[in-house]
């Protein structure tokens, strides 16, 4: 069938199971959080300042994220993008004080 070997299935199915995590972190913020704010603990401005947050961040990083990516490299920063979406995941899972989850958003 094909020539990959077990090492690169592992790399596959490892970096699928991270971005995995990632789009689950932003389904909750994007999707859950605003609908069941109670549940989190927060209220809707609560909610509000977080997916604030999350875009002014954004906005603000992309060009120093650009640039660092230039100096680092492209696998270093994927990399550290999904363990920061990994650890921003795991906040919002567990996070129950309103500043914990809005770090989460930030991240």
């Amino acid at each position: 069938m094909s020539n990959i070997n077990d090492n690169e299935w592992r790399a596959i199915i490892g970096a699928l199971s991270i971005m995995s995590l990632a789009l689950l972190g932003d389904a909750l913020l994007y999707a859950v959080l605003p609908v069941y704010a109670e549940d989190f603990g927060l209220t809707l401005p609560w909610v509000g300042v977080m997916l604030s947050a999350n875009r002014v961040v954004r906005v603000f990083a992309y060009g120093l994220l650009a640039r660092l990516t230039q100096i680092a490299g492209m696998r270093r920063m994927c990399i550290l993008a999904a363990i920061t979406a990994t650890i921003s995941t795991t906040l919002y899972g567990f996070g129950q004080d309103p500043a914990v989850i809005l770090l989460a958003g930030v991240l």
